[in-house]
């Protein structure tokens, strides 16, 4: 899906073993029903032997990339591959991660109906998660362009030789075949994700970009935070309260995925957050320092600012005129609560082992929270607030 509006594009990897046949690849868009060639605009036209051609999302930026080898088969043909990298565009989309228990590990043969909510009506999309084409191994993710949509209303996925299984939240991040644990957000969710790369910037927000399975009875319903070691979840409970919890990846050695489970509830109650995530060594013009591996999480760091905008307007000047800040601070908001994750830059995707130290603080006196929060971040954690402090 070149461009996620929902609709299944393909790219014909054409040529002959002969090296005399010279037949460019051709690449169709699918315009709701109807194929366009746009081999010529995309740059997709390759003359050399189009062997095997591979559909997935390999930067984690939500569309889907190219993979075409190109050599041939004669001795010296060793023309090499080509990688085309998607450039996106402003469309929805969702990455379904589907694990087999019963069935086989990879879910190859589930088949997926999606029925989302679009400005022009319902829809249904459906997909079968398959091994490739020819030559080409595809993705076992389900990467979904959902184009305009608005809300995912239901997800069904049928495993092979098993019941239809139905889900009805707004967005997943993994399915297991067997077991009672769900990770459901509402449309405004903040999804947290990991690259290669550690954090992505997008429209001035710091997203870190990672795939995680949830267990527990929990329905997670606002924002999870994953970090190298723990993470943070804001979780609205049956009542309709909403508590931030703590917690750890289980299953899963270095460099593999596992699972999450919660671990603790954390002593504060949360009306209401929003998640930054920033590298550490962006944040020295704030005077924040950590140690290789370190990650700190640091709560009402706005209202911090504002208190010095108040007490040290010059200081509050000089921090907020720095780009860095802007990029992950709204400097004209006085009380907006939110987590600040800190981490370093890691060189490779997996799980890895940090150090978190957490500092909570009341809200309502900026005075001290400004001078706490400064010799925290110098001196290392504050006590916990306890619950009703």
């Amino acid at each position: 899906d070149l461009d996620n509006d929902g609709w299944l594009d393909f790219y014909a990897g054409t040529g002959d073993p002969d090296l005399r046949t010279l037949v460019p690849n051709k690449m169709y868009h699918n315009v709701r029903g109807r194929f366009v060639d746009v081999t010529a605009p995309g740059g997709f036209g390759h003359i050399q032997k189009g062997h095997g051609i591979a559909f997935g999302d390999v930067d984690l930026d939500g569309d889907q990339d190219i993979l075409d080898n190109q050599g041939g088969a004669y001795a010296g043909d060793t023309y090499p591959k080509a990688l085309f990298l998607n450039p996106g565009n402003a469309n929805r989309w969702i990455t379904l991660i589907l694990e087999g228990t019963e069935a086989n590990r990879g879910a190859v043969g589930t088949r997926l109906r999606l029925e989302i909510d679009t400005p022009t009506g319902p829809r249904q999309l459906f997909r079968t998660v398959g091994v490739g084409s020819s030559f080409g191994g595809n993705s076992l993710r389900q990467e979904i362009g959902l184009g305009d949509a608005t809300a995912i209303s239901a997800v069904e996925l049928r495993w092979p030789g098993g019941e239809p299984l139905t889900r009805t939240p707004q967005a997943f991040l993994g399915f297991l075949e067997t077991g009672s644990w769900s990770a459901f957000f509402d449309s405004a969710a903040t999804v947290m994700h990991e690259s290669a790369h550690g954090f992505h910037a997008d429209n001035g927000l710091w997203q870190q970009r990672t795939t995680c399975y949830i267990r527990g009875d929990l329905h997670i319903a606002v924002d999870i935070i994953p970090t190298p070691a723990r993470s943070l979840i804001r979780a609205r409970l049956p009542d309709d309260s909403t508590r931030l919890y703590a917690g750890t990846y289980l299953t899963g050695e270095q460099g593999q995925r596992g699972f999450f489970e919660i671990l603790e509830e954390l002593n504060c109650y949360v009306m209401d957050m929003t998640t930054y995530a920033v590298f550490g060594d962006e944040l020295d013009i704030l005077g924040v320092s950590g140690r290789d591996g370190a990650v700190s999480f640091f709560l009402f760091l706005q209202i911090y600012l504002g208190a010095l905008r108040a007490e040290q307007p010059a200081t509050w000047q000089q921090i907020c005129d720095q780009p860095a800040v802007r990029q992950f601070i709204d400097v004209e908001w006085r009380a907006m609560h939110f987590w600040l994750a800190i981490a370093d830059r890691y060189p490779a995707l997996g799980i890895h082992d940090g150090e978190v130290r957490r500092h909570l603080y009341q809200a309502d006196r900026m005075g001290e929270l400004a001078a706490c929060l400064g010799f925290a971040l110098e001196a290392g954690p504050c006590r916990d607030r306890q619950p009703g402090e």
